[in-house]
């Protein structure tokens, strides 16, 4: 007997500009939906200084706009933007419509810690509730979601994580020099939020004191950053600025990983930054904070790599990571090396995704319907088998 004919899942998925983040457009490859730019109607994203009423109404525009709308079943926002909800607050979608924010980036930390102030943080709270479900990159994301949302809305939340891009895959062949003294940050912002975001002034104000006991340390700070941040910084921690080096962005930073001994993560709710895959895909030990999405694989293979977010606490951290022999630093490089090829790669993120998803609808009105079918590319995979990943 053949089997009834199925509704397969259609989703969309509201990005913002210039285009969809590439992890996300990867990832969500495997539910094959369809890329729509949050302002699509009457652009701002791009404009240098766009008005509150050219915001409000591209909003709206878009709202009243949206195409195809009765045809999507999962509606996909980036991060929290605010187009999806107001869909859902003007009733133009359907009971058997849903709505899920992918959750990768600063706004859940600085609604769960008051960021924002009291009535704004208020407000970024029920804010929260208007979505049916959580996509979440990572276990202290999942964290963060269950401070802020009540408890019977717990289930709504689906931890999939973050992977390193394929085309990384050559940082495996890196031997970094774990006798150096050089640190690297990895990480870019032009707005100061960035710098409390990404933990940079943690970062430095550790060094400055790590300085006093370790004069041979340096920091690389690989990304993009605006000299007003950098002169501030400099201004702030001025011995520790005399020992970095700013190398702005640079696509390929294989030799600049080589040369160090020793990479951070310090973030204030950096929900899982590439920047630690990358890292340790080249066999670079890594120290973050307890804040940094990531920190779980740190912890499993040495507690003292994650640190308070206390700039003293950090300078310690590091210092005891240099006290270690070179043996055991190699060690931990290739473990955490071993972990994020065989755990956190794009197959193996989009499996899962696939499997928590499904679980989440089967709880929904949208149980009846079945994912659409996927197949990894066949280039991923022999990358993936060349490194000797079993599949």
């Amino acid at each position: 007997m053949s089997k009834p004919n199925r509704t397969i899942l259609r989703s969309i998925y509201v990005h913002g500009r210039p285009a969809a983040h590439p992890n996300r457009y990867r990832i969500l490859s495997a539910i094959a939906p369809r890329y729509l730019p949050a302002d699509f109607w009457l652009p701002w994203l791009e404009a240098a200084h766009p008005s509150i009423w050219r915001k409000g109404l591209s909003l709206l525009g878009c709202a009243m706009k949206f195409p195809d709308l009765k045809s999507w079943h999962l509606l996909i926002g980036d991060g929290p933007q605010p187009l999806l909800p107001l869909l859902r607050l003007l009733g133009r979608l359907s009971d058997e419509q849903l709505i899920v924010p992918y959750m990768a980036g600063e706004y859940a930390y600085f609604v769960a810690t008051g960021y924002y102030g009291r009535w704004r943080t208020r407000f970024h709270r029920r804010f929260f509730r208007l979505w049916h479900g959580y996509l979440s990159i990572s276990p202290l994301m999942t964290r963060l979601l269950k401070t802020i949302l009540p408890p019977r809305r717990h289930k709504d939340i689906i931890e999939i994580r973050n992977f390193f891009r394929i085309e990384r895959i050559g940082l495996t062949k890196i031997q970094p020099c774990l006798e150096s003294r050089r640190i690297v940050f990895l990480g870019s912002g032009s707005e100061e939020f960035r710098v409390h975001y990404k933990g940079l002034d943690l970062l430095f104000a550790a060094v400055e004191k790590a300085l006093k006991e370790e004069p041979q340390l340096e920091c690389v700070v690989i990304g993009k950053w605006t000299p007003a941040i950098q002169k501030n910084l400099a201004f702030r921690y001025p011995l520790a600025y005399e020992r970095s080096q700013w190398v702005g962005w640079v696509e390929d930073f294989t030799s600049l990983l080589e040369s160090c001994g020793l990479g951070v993560q310090c973030g204030r709710g950096d929900a899982f930054p590439n920047a630690l895959l990358e890292m340790g895909l080249a066999g670079l030990p890594v120290l973050v904070s307890e804040w940094t999405g990531g920190a779980h694989i740190i912890q499993s293979i040495e507690p003292e790599l994650v640190a308070s977010l206390n700039p003293t606490d950090i300078a310690r951290r590091i210092l005891f990571y240099f006290s270690l022999p070179p043996s055991r630093r190699r060690e931990m490089g290739s473990w955490l090396r071993h972990i994020i090829l065989t755990e956190y790669n794009e197959v193996k993120a989009r499996s899962i995704l696939r499997e928590r998803l499904r679980v989440f609808l089967d709880q929904t009105p949208l149980r009846h319907l079945d994912l659409p079918v996927w197949e990894e590319p066949s280039a991923t995979l022999a990358l993936l088998r060349d490194q000797g990943y079993s599949l």
